[in-house]
């Protein structure tokens, strides 16, 4: 089927889903960081969710209802 979408019909979240690319590489490369400087995955985890639930956060669309 040529023109169809892979996500579904809905562009916009192919476009959203493109900027978790590098959000991940770079979670990977803060976690693997901290397990080998701490010896444990705690800290590394904790710093990722953080950065991870930030970006989210930070780049929600808002609409105020006037």
């Amino acid at each position: 089927m040529l023109g169809v979408d892979p996500a579904g019909g809905i562009p916009l979240f192919t476009i959203i889903a493109m900027q978790f690319m590098p959000l991940m590489a770079f979670v990977a490369v803060v976690a693997t960081f901290t397990i080998r400087r701490t010896g444990s995955s705690l800290p590394g985890a904790l710093i990722c969710a953080l950065v991870v639930t930030w970006y989210i956060v930070a780049g929600q669309a808002t609409q105020a209802a006037f």
